[in-house]
């Protein structure tokens, strides 16, 4: 069962790679949801974590839409895109429910 891991090139994203590649998982490293075409993957790990340290009331705008985009955004599109895929694909995957 292959699993994708969006956040794996530092901290908790890393450490869940190389657990899970040491128990036999076959982990593909997602970059943001992007860089290879969603599929039938049946796990998706979203360890992405950035942002400004401070107070939430300090925090502008722009930043929190950055803060967003990067820890938030990535995996709901990715997994959106995979379901998709998967809804159209032959051969569906029984387990998801029909999107189309």
């Amino acid at each position: 069962m292959r699993t994708v891991v969006v956040g794996a090139s530092s901290g908790l994203g890393r450490s869940i790679a190389t657990g899970l590649g040491q128990r036999g998982a076959t982990v593909a490293l997602g970059q943001g949801g992007g860089g290879r075409r969603p599929g039938r993957d049946r796990r998706l790990v979203h360890a992405t974590g950035a942002g400004p340290l401070g107070r939430l009331v300090d925090i502008s705008g722009e930043t929190w839409r950055h803060t967003f985009n990067i820890n938030v955004a990535p995996g709901c599109l990715y997994r959106l895109s995979s379901m998709l895929a998967m809804a159209v694909a032959p051969g569906k995957d029984p387990v998801m429910p029909e999107l189309m």
